[in-house]
């Protein structure tokens, strides 16, 4: 998966999060990176025909975080 970089200056860090439902809330941290341009994760491990859902977290240097959307991430069969 990939993303755009952020552009604020107070950027910390992006996390990857993973559920099985769209419900960001319950969905787990399977990435965390401080690099500004580091903005792609490969996914592995997910038994074939498996629905995950997965959004990026970006944290900033005053605890705020925004979320991207959701995306729906279905494995190969």
């Amino acid at each position: 998966m990939t993303w755009s970089a952020s552009t604020d200056d107070d950027f910390v860090s992006y996390t990857v999060l993973e559920g099985i439902s769209d419900d960001i809330n319950s969905m787990d941290a399977i990435h965390t990176t401080n690099i500004v341009d580091n903005t792609s994760f490969t996914v592995s491990g997910i038994s074939e025909g498996t629905n995950r859902y997965y959004a990026v977290r970006v944290h900033d240097l005053f605890d705020y975080k925004t979320d991207s959307n959701i995306e729906a991430g279905i494995s190969p069969l």
